[in-house]
């Protein structure tokens, strides 16, 4: 079964950090987690992001919050001074909000009572095989090339200025080793100043799906021991899935694959999070095994079968590299294309 049925999607190094939305009004720009807790209060040169900055708009982006390098990796983008962009293509939405930071250059550079955070975005990109080996490898992709020694050298004390060394389990003998450089290369992202940040797994985005708050089939994450130091620690919580419950009493997946069939003690329009310890997909059947229920959700948007597939097989390492690359389904195109759709 290919997870991504073909679709044509843009990649990028997740950063490490919590997600958030970005929310710029009256004067003052405001970070909240996906349940609404307030993270940061400040100001901003978003449009009516500081007190210097008159009008009564409104902009919103989805970022990923990084608390110790004050930095917000901006992902996507929602409204943009009350012009609302959440219908439109990702690939243009997108291509909107890295030219509206690459107009505002004040947006990438920490500033007393102005910008209280930096903003940049992660090199996003065309997936193609070239791009993917780029961002699941990084660095080590030019292990061969004549600069490869100083640009290692240049992100190890990157890594030991940060202190992330502890986080990704590295030790000074593993430094020099060839595992030891494909670990730290393949644990740093870029951003669109070219300056590396500790990466968190991969995102694939659907180039033409319209913004849906959450993971789903058209923003979907990989996560490995190679590309995401936080890997362990996924480990340790089980499998779940966010199931809803219609009317013919059955339990589905966002896309129509049934679950369970005739069940009577679940409200009906509601949506449910289930934990499952496997998967067995046989259209239009999607058997979860020893499905357990954990609560309900106010979340509007359930799991596609296509999210539960990829997230299960990347959490139990069931996929190598070789075979995420077959089962993305990629066209290849063009270099000349591809730079087209390099972002940074």
């Amino acid at each position: 079964m290919v997870l991504f049925k073909k679709y044509n999607r843009f990649i990028y190094a997740i950063p490490d950090g919590v997600n958030c939305l970005v929310i710029a009004e009256e004067q003052k720009t405001c970070l909240r987690d996906k349940t609404g807790y307030m993270l940061e209060v400040m100001s901003s040169w978003l449009p009516n992001g500081n007190e210097e900055l008159k009008g009564s708009g409104v902009t919103v982006l989805q970022g990923i919050y990084n608390t110790t390098t004050k930095t917000v990796y901006l992902v996507d983008l929602l409204y943009w001074d009350n012009q609302i962009f959440m219908d439109y293509p990702a690939e243009h939405r997108l291509e909107i909000l890295v030219r509206k930071v690459e107009e505002n250059p004040m947006l990438g550079q920490i500033s007393e009572h102005k910008n209280g955070v930096k903003f940049r975005i992660p090199q996003i990109m065309e997936c193609t095989r070239q791009t993917l080996e780029k961002l699941y490898y990084g660095l080590y992709t030019r292990v061969n090339t004549p600069m490869f020694d100083s640009e290692y050298n240049s992100l190890l004390r990157y890594a030991r200025s940060k202190d992330v060394l502890e986080f990704i389990k590295m030790t000074s003998e593993e430094f020099y080793s060839e595992f030891g450089k494909l670990k730290l290369c393949a644990s740093f992202g870029f951003d669109n100043k070219n300056e590396p940040y500790l990466k968190d797994g991969l995102g694939f985005i659907h180039k033409k799906g319209a913004y849906v708050l959450g993971y789903n089939e058209a923003t979907i994450q990989w996560k490995d021991a190679l590309t995401s130091y936080n890997y362990d620690t996924m480990l340790k919580y089980p499998n779940t899935a966010y199931l809803f419950y219609n009317k013919d009493k059955r339990l589905v997946t966002h896309d129509g694959y049934i679950v369970e069939e005739d069940i009577d003690n679940l409200q009906i329009n509601q949506t449910y999070i289930f934990s499952f310890d496997g998967i067995h997909v046989n259209e239009p059947y999607a058997v979860l095994k020893n499905l357990k229920l954990c609560k309900n959700s106010p979340r509007l948007v359930w799991s596609s079968i296509t999210d539960i597939l990829f997230r299960t097989i990347a959490r139990n390492n069931l996929m190598p590299y070789q075979a995420l690359v077959n089962e993305l389904a990629i066209q290849e195109i063009s270099k000349d294309k591809a730079n087209l759709f390099t972002m940074y």
